[in-house]
């Protein structure tokens, strides 16, 4: 359902455009909600979420709503029993068990519903790219960093984007074919959408890693990558399944490119213990 608001977002009014916004963002509350429910919820008309099923092809709210919660209620519903389980019990074990069931669940939802294409699509123009440039802010810095690392390792011309790049930074020198690689998660930084816009203008494909298809910068990637995330602390989201998706697009570029990286890795790590960054 998020992809297929996703792909007609741009076509839908101003209205229209909210309300598939709080559908992508909270498909479970909207599957079990009334129209004025969710109407209320956005601010606007009930008549303007009615139009929204009819712009996404089907013929009635209710249809929407049935295919909503045919898809969404198995994982959502794991979710939230496991919600539920641990506001009944408040103790600290309790509270550590919770949330690894929780990512445990977001996992296995990742696993049924993986867009292998996109997926595949984005490793192989992370290694056939002539460079590639990974950034990240907020509370996507950590996880952007480590991929840059990672890639680094396995592949030449690989560079990161701080928080000191230059906002009109020119992502197409020498015309070379650039790939611009992008982890944007809740709070959404400004700064990593206008290194997005800036590198889209200038013709470098965008790939991003989002919690979702229609999050600021998720809107205007080449390739959209999704993972869902939880909150566990109000100061700050887990960046566990994020990881975890990382692991996936390097582990795949590793089995695919065995051959064309081995030599590589081997020679940087000897590199490293000949200049001893590092112990063992």
């Amino acid at each position: 359902m998020e992809e297929l608001v996703a792909e007609r977002y741009d076509m839908l009014p101003p209205g229209q455009k909210k309300v598939g916004k709080y559908l992508s963002s909270h498909p479970f509350e909207f599957s079990m909600s009334t129209i004025a429910k969710i109407a209320n919820e956005v601010d606007t008309s009930e008549t303007t979420v009615i139009r929204l099923s009819y712009n996404l092809g089907f013929s009635s709210f209710s249809q929407m709503q049935k295919k909503l919660k045919s898809q969404f209620l198995k994982s959502a519903g794991a979710l939230n029993a496991v919600e539920v389980e641990n506001t009944e019990d408040n103790s600290q074990k309790n509270t550590l068990q919770g949330i690894i069931k929780k990512d445990i669940h977001i996992l296995q939802n990742m696993l049924q519903n993986l867009d292998e294409e996109s997926f595949n699509q984005a490793i192989e123009l992370l290694m056939e790219a002539d460079e590639v440039k990974v950034g990240g802010h907020l509370a996507s810095y950590s996880a952007a960093h480590w991929f840059y690392l990672k890639m680094s390792l396995m592949r030449d011309h690989v560079t990161f984007l701080s928080e000191e790049t230059s906002p009109f930074k020119n992502f197409m020198e020498e015309k070379k074919d650039v790939v611009v690689f992008l982890i944007s998660m809740p709070s959404y930084s400004a700064e990593t959408l206008r290194l997005a816009e800036i590198a889209k203008e200038q013709g470098a494909k965008i790939i991003v890693l989002t919690d979702r298809r229609l999050s600021p910068v998720g809107r205007i990637a080449d390739i959209c990558l999704t993972t869902a995330i939880e909150e566990h602390s109000k100061v700050m989201i887990s960046i566990s399944t994020v990881m975890t998706y990382l692991n996936l697009l390097t582990s795949g570029i590793e089995e695919k490119y065995e051959s064309k990286i081995a030599n590589r890795v081997n020679s940087v790590l000897s590199l490293f213990t000949r200049e001893k960054k590092v112990l063992e």
